[in-house]
């Protein structure tokens, strides 16, 4: 469910503040990891600038966390963003 709350507010995100014309989400899953990657052809944004109220990107990290996994954004400046959401499988 969390991974679920991550992709829905990156899609937020992208549509309120990117003025993104294209997005690109990549799924893919192996033996050990479910990876999940959402791309934009934004406006992008400075990270560092970034409050984490405005973007959610502090919650999203969180939610992650909390599933075991990681979140790993890059954005640069008027070329676009990349949320990568890496979770492992587990085995049984």
């Amino acid at each position: 469910y969390n991974i679920f709350l991550v992709v829905k507010e990156s899609l937020n995100n992208i549509v309120k503040h990117s003025g993104a014309t294209e997005v690109w989400i990549r799924i893919a899953a192996d033996n050990i990891l479910f990876t999940i990657d959402i791309e934009d052809n934004g406006k992008g944004f400075s990270l560092e600038t970034a409050t984490p109220e405005r973007h959610g990107l502090e919650n999203m990290q969180k939610r992650i966390s909390d599933v075991g996994g990681t979140l790993r954004q890059v954005s640069i400046p008027a070329k676009g963003t990349t949320i990568s959401v890496t979770v492992a499988l587990e085995r049984k």
